[in-house]
């Protein structure tokens, strides 16, 4: 980087590529999130991620469908875009259509169950520099009126300019980002940005969550998920599931089917699948083989447990753990 003057040599860009859901759930600077594969094959994603002084930009793209979970840094407000996808989705208890906008407010929980191909934007703030933002320049408080909603109403048009300005950010982050260590590129840029969102976003109408029936479908798969991640080297069954919550089988079913587009089944064995993948990478004893990580893991029909990890990581358990040794 030169010495001219009005260039800074710190630009906070930063890119990555990798065919591990953990490796990237971890990459983003601030965030604690967890990922788990749903889709069946062989994972790749990358992740493209940017500080404009205070504004975190982050461009990530995966070719499978992934849960994601998790929590933002302390205090912000993340506004996610997706730029090129189809299909349905859900986020929080909500089934959206993949090219949908979607919010979420300071402490509020990742939830995400994205489309099979993701190719998504977020801008990340602090809440109270948009609240003071949107006060200044729009005469009303955007943060107050989003609440708790998840899906965002938008102007069609101004979400329109706010693509194609996050479509021009992303190609100047793939091409030229040395352009960033220009004081005055960032304060330019950050303005564009935030205003463009302003426009986008500032017909809100303080949505919230009014539909008791799918509020008490999400709580009971909350507390389902939570048995499930409290006992991982216990692998629990749909019965005991039942019997701890206080549900029958059917019901779990359809509050699965509902939140997460999948029943209890398949999610249960895809979490036993992602937690076997992670013991596969991280094992370091030598003696222990594939089987023995399967069985631990509740995995009893081995031929069906291999087909079924080829089918969701595209390659076989042996072939995992031989790469992490």
């Amino acid at each position: 980087m030169n010495d001219e003057p009005g260039v800074e040599k710190a630009v906070r860009v930063r890119k990555h590529s990798t065919g591990d859901i953990d490796e990237l759930a971890s990459s983003v600077r601030g965030w604690d999130q967890r990922y788990d594969q749903l889709g069946p094959g062989r994972y790749c994603g990358n992740l493209t991620e940017c500080w404009i002084d205070d504004l975190q930009v982050i461009h990530e793209r995966s070719n499978r469908c992934l849960h994601q979970m998790g929590y933002a840094w302390s205090g912000a407000r993340v506004f996610g875009i997706p730029m090129a996808q189809s299909g349905a989705a859900r986020f929080g208890t909500q089934i959206i259509e993949a090219d949908a906008p979607v919010t979420l407010g300071p402490g509020q929980e990742l939830d995400y169950r994205t489309p099979s191909t993701l190719d998504v934007m977020s801008i990340v703030l602090s809440a109270d520099t948009l609240s003071q933002l949107s006060l200044t320049l729009d005469g009303f408080d955007l943060e107050s009126a989003l609440g708790g909603s998840l899906c965002l109403a938008s102007d069609t048009a101004g979400l329109m300019e706010l693509r194609a300005l996050l479509q021009s950010l992303s190609q100047v982050l793939k091409l030229t980002p040395e352009l960033l260590a220009y004081p005055a590129v960032r304060k330019g840029l950050r303005h564009t940005l935030l205003t463009s969102l302003l426009g986008a976003f500032s017909n809100q109408d303080n949505r919230h969550e009014s539909n008791q029936r799918t509020l008490q479908h999400k709580l009971i798969v909350e507390r389902a998920k939570q048995y499930i991640f409290e006992t991982p080297q216990d692998p629990l069954t749909i019965a005991e599931l039942c019997a701890m919550i206080g549900v029958s089988r059917r019901t779990l079913q359809t509050c699965f089917q509902k939140i997460m587009g999948t029943n209890p089944v398949h999610y249960l064995r895809a979490v036993r699948l992602n937690q076997v993948r992670r013991a596969l990478r991280q094992s370091t004893v030598h003696e222990l083989q594939v089987q023995d990580i399967a069985c631990s893991w509740g995995f009893w029909h081995l031929s069906s447990f291999t087909a079924d990890y080829k089918r969701m990581f595209g390659e076989l358990p042996s072939q995992t753990l031989h790469r992490s040794r």
